[in-house]
C-alpha cells in the first residue's frame, strides 16, 4: 500500500508563523506536524509515501529528504498550490499509483491504532469517520447507513458523525477515482475538494465506514486547534523542567519554559538522526553520501554530552552486529546500546575515566585498512570528556589548567585553543591518527564562536597555533600560575620542537567527511515557531551573545527597555549566548544563575516581564540546576526578604539567590547540548490574561 500526504497548502489561518513555512513544518512539541504523521505511519510498517507539497517545498524536501525511518519519501510538487485544492494534489501524483492507496490531509494527526485498523480493515474501500466528538459547522460531515458511506458534504443535517480526512481506496477503484479526478481538471474544476470524485462513484462505490473511537486525532486548521493540540501533547510529551509547575506560577513564566522546551526538543538527536542516515545493503547513506561498509570494518568511537544519545541512534540504523567495535565517552549513562561501549566520563574538570576511554578508542582504531570506516560522534563537552594529554603533563595538571582558566573569565574558545595543544587526539589529531581508514565526524554543534570547534575539532583542522596559545595565557595573567610542564610544552611549540595541531593543507583531511547534524540555530527556529503559536510577536538574535555576564545582561536589559517602549502585542525575544564569569567569591552557581542574576536589577521597571537563560544539556556548571528564571518584580521580592542580590553576585553565589527566590529550573539531563538558550517575554497590556 502507498501512502498520500497531501501538504501543499500555506496554511493562513496559521500566519503569521506559516508565513516562511507550510503548515506541516509547524512543531508540535519536539517535531513537526508531518513527522508525527510520518511517525504513525513508520510505526505501521508502512514502506512508501508519497508528499504532495506546495508552498515551500523545498523546506519539506529539505527537512524530510528521501528516507524517513524506513519510509521511502517520494516528493510531488503542486507548483499552482494557490489557486487550485486538495483534488488538484491528488492529481499531482497520479503517476504514483500502481497498487492500493491510502490518503490524508496533512493537517491530520492521529494515533497510529487508527492507521493499523485501516490497514488491517477486510474492506477493500474505507473512510475514517469521527463519530465521539461533537460536530460543528465547518465539519466534513457524512451520512452512514449499514456501516457505509452513503452522503459527504459540509452542509449535511441530522449527523452525528464527520470525515477526518482519511481514506483508503483499493487500486481498481484508486483508477476509477483518478479518471473522476481527470474529468473534473479538464472542465476546470481545479478547486474541488478530494471528496468531490469519490461521490462521482456513488452509488456503485461501496465504501465501509471505520470510527476512530476513544484514539486520539487532531485537525489543525487555525491557531485555536493549534494551541489546543499543544495543549494535549504537552501533556503526553514529557517536559525537561523536573519542577516545571512550581516554577511556571504565571502564564508568563509558563510560556517562558514552553518555549525552551520546545527548543531543546527541537535538537535531540532522535529527532535527526532518522531523517539524515540509513543504512540498507551493506550501503551506509548520511546526507547523500554513500560509504559501503560491507568492504571493510566499521567502528564507532567519540565524545561529548550528547554522543551516548547518538550512538544509540546509530544502532537502531546500523544492525549492531556489523559494527566492529565501539566506544563513546559521555556524562550520562542513560542510553541504551548494544555494542557501543558508553563511558561516562567527567566534565567540566576532565577525569581518569575519560583517559581511559580515550585510550580505549585510540587502541580500538590502531593499524586500520583505507577500507575501514571510523564515525566519529562529537558534541559539546567532548573537551573535558575525552582528554588525553600529552605524554610529559599528568591530569592533575590539566586539571589545574581548565580551574584556572574557567575561573580567570577566559573565553570557552580560549580555553579550548591551548588544551588543543596539550592532547594528543584535539585540533584534528584524531582523525590523523585514524588514518588511512575514512573518518565520518558526526557533530552535534555547541561552539559558538567562529574561533571554536565543537569539543576541540578532534577531526577538524584546526587554525590555532601554540604562539596564540602563550598569548591568551599571558593575557589572563596565568603564565606563572599554570604548571611548569604545560608552561615549558608551549614554550617548546612556539619554539617549533613540537609538532603543531592539524592543519586544512595537510592531504589526509580529504579522507574525512564531517557533518553538522545539530546547532543553535535549529533550537532558535524551534523556539520562535512555539512562541508564534502562543501568540507572541518575536525577534530572534541570529547571532551568538559573547562577554563578560554582567555585560551582557546590561545589552540585553538596554534591548527590552528600548523595545518595550514601541510593542503593542505580547512580545517575545530569543538568543543564545556564550557568557564568561570571572570567579572571584566562594559561592556556587552556573553562569546562566549568574546572568539570570545581573538580568534581575536589568527588568525590574518592565512591568510583565520574564527573563530565562538555561544550558540546553540540562547541566548549568551544576547537575542540580539547568539554569534560572526571574521576572520584574524579583528585585523588590528580594529586598522584602533581606536578600542583597548585588551581594550574591559578586560572591558568585546565584545558586543560593535563585533557591530563595524559587527560581531556579531543576532541569532532567537532556543528551543534547548546543549550547545556551534565552527567552524574554514581555505582556505589558496583559494580552495574554
Amino acid at each position: 500500500m502507498k501512502v498520500i500526504i497531501l501538504a501543499a497548502g500555506q496554511g493562513k489561518r496559521l500566519r503569521p508563523i506559516t508565513d516562511n513555512i507550510p503548515k506541516s513544518l509547524v512543531k508540535l512539541g519536539d517535531k513537526t506536524i508531518i513527522e508525527h504523521s510520518l511517525d504513525s505511519l513508520s510505526e505501521c510498517g508502512i514502506k512508501d509515501v508519497i508528499i504532495v507539497s506546495g508552498f515551500y517545498s523545498d523546506k519539506m524536501k529539505a527537512l524530510l529528504g528521501d528516507y524517513y525511518k524506513g519510509c521511502r519519501i517520494k516528493h510531488c510538487v503542486n507548483e499552482d498550490y494557490a489557486n487550485n485544492d486538495n483534488m488538484f494534489s491528488m492529481w499531482v501524483a497520479k503517476d504514483e499509483i500502481t497498487e492500493d492507496i491510502m490518503y490524508f490531509n496533512a493537517d491530520v494527526i492521529c494515533n497510529s491504532e487508527i492507521i493499523k485498523n485501516l490497514i488491517n480493515s477486510s474492506h477493500k474501500n474505507v473512510i475514517v469517520i469521527d463519530d465521539i466528538n461533537p460536530i460543528e459547522a465547518d465539519h466534513m460531515k457524512v451520512r452512514i447507513e449499514e456501516g457505509k458511506l452513503k452522503e459527504i458534504r459540509r452542509d449535511l443535517e441530522d449527523t452525528n458523525a464527520r470525515a477526518i480526512g482519511m481514506y483508503k481506496l483499493c487500486l481498481d477503484d484508486a483508477r476509477k477515482y483518478y479518471s473522476n479526478i481527470e474529468q473534473l481538471v479538464s472542465e476546470g474544476k481545479i478547486k474541488s475538494k478530494i471528496e468531490i470524485p469519490m461521490t462521482m462513484m456513488f452509488p456503485e462505490l461501496e465504501i465501509h465506514a471505520l470510527s476512530t473511537g476513544n484514539n486520539t486525532w487532531f485537525e489543525i486548521d487555525d491557531i485555536n486547534d493549534l494551541r489546543r493540540t499543544q495543549e494535549i501533547m504537552h501533556r503526553i510529551i514529557p517536559d525537561i523542567f523536573n519542577n516545571y509547575d512550581e516554577i511556571s506560577r504565571t502564564e508568563l513564566r509558563g510560556h517562558a519554559l514552553d518555549i525552551l522546551s520546545a527548543g531543546v526538543n527541537g535538537v535531540k538527536p532522535k529527532n535527526i538522526i532518522p531523517k539524515k542516515m540509513t543504512y540498507n545493503n551493506g550501503i551506509l547513506n548520511i546526507y547523500g553520501n554513500e560509504f559501503d561498509i560491507s568492504k571493510g570494518r566499521l567502528f564507532v568511537i567519540g565524545g561529548g554530552k550528547a554522543s551516548g544519545a547518538l550512538a544509540e541512534e546509530i544502532e537502531k540504523i546500523i544492525p549492531p552486529e556489523l559494527i566492529a567495535g565501539g566506544i563513546v565517552n559521555s556524562k550520562t549513562e542513560d542510553s541504551i546500546t548494544k555494542k557501543i561501549q558508553i563511558v561516562r566520563a567527567t566534565h567540566p574538570i576532565p577525569g581518569e575515566i575519560g583517559i581511559m576511554g580515550v585510550n580505549s578508542m585510540l587502541g580500538l582504531t590502531m593499524d586500520l585498512k583505507p577500507e575501514d570506516i571510523v564515525i566519529c560522534l562529537i558534541s559539546g563537552g567532548g573537551s573535558s570528556l575525552m582528554p588525553s594529554p600529552v605524554d610529559g603533563i599528568t591530569l592533575d595538571e590539566k586539571k589545574i589548567l581548565t580551574d584556572l582558566m574557567i575561573k580567570s573569565g577566559a573565553e570557552t574558545y580560549e580555553i579550548n585553543i591551548v588544551r588543543k595543544h596539550l592532547s594528543k587526539t584535539k585540533g584534528g589529531q584524531l582523525a590523523r591518527h585514524i588514518q588511512p581508514a575514512k573518518v565520518i565526524g558526526l557533530i552535534i554543534q555547541d561552539a559558538l564562536h567562529p574561533r571554536d570547534d565543537t569539543a576541540s575539532g578532534p577531526t577538524c583542522a584546526d587554525q590555532s597555533t601554540f604562539t596564540e596559545s602563550l598569548e591568551i595565557l599571558r593575557r589572563y595573567n596565568l603564565i606563572n600560575e599554570i604548571p611548569i610542564s604545560i608552561k615549558e610544552r608551549i614554550e617548546q611549540g612556539v619554539r617549533g620542537n613540537v609538532p603543531e595541531t592539524v592543519k586544512s593543507h595537510e592531504p589526509f583531511l580529504s579522507n574525512v567527511n564531517n557533518h553538522v547534524l545539530l546547532n543553535y540555530k535549529m533550537a532558535l527556529d524551534a523556539m520562535k515557531q512555539k512562541a508564534l503559536s502562543l501568540g507572541y510577536e518575536v525577534k530572534v538574535i541570529e547571532e551568538t551573545v559573547f562577554g563578560k555576564s554582567r555585560d551582557a545582561a546590561q545589552l540585553m536589559g538596554k534591548i527590552l527597555t528600548e523595545k518595550y517602549g514601541e510593542i503593542t502585542k505580547p512580545f517575545a525575544l530569543i538568543c543564545n549566548t556564550e557568557t564568561t564569569v570571572s570567579v572571584k567569591g566562594s559561592g556556587k552557581g552556573g553562569r546562566n544563575q549568574q546572568f539570570i542574576a545581573n538580568i534581575i536589577p536589568e527588568i525590574r521597571d518592565l512591568r510583565n516581564c520574564v527573563a530565562t537563560s538555561i544550558d540546553s544539556d540540562g547541566i548549568d556548571y551544576l547537575e542540580s540546576a539547568g539554569g534560572a528564571i526571574a521576572d520584574n518584580n524579583d528585585f523588590k521580592k528580594s529586598e522584602d526578604i533581606g536578600l542583597n542580590v548585588e551581594a550574591h553576585i559578586k560572591d558568585n553565589n546565584t545558586y543560593e539567590l535563585h533557591k530563595k527566590l524559587n527560581n531556579l529550573l531543576i532541569m532532567k539531563t537532556t543528551n543534547t547540548n548546543v549550547g545556551d538558550l534565552q527567552v524574554y517575554l514581555i505582556d505589558k497590556h496583559n494580552n495574554l490574561q
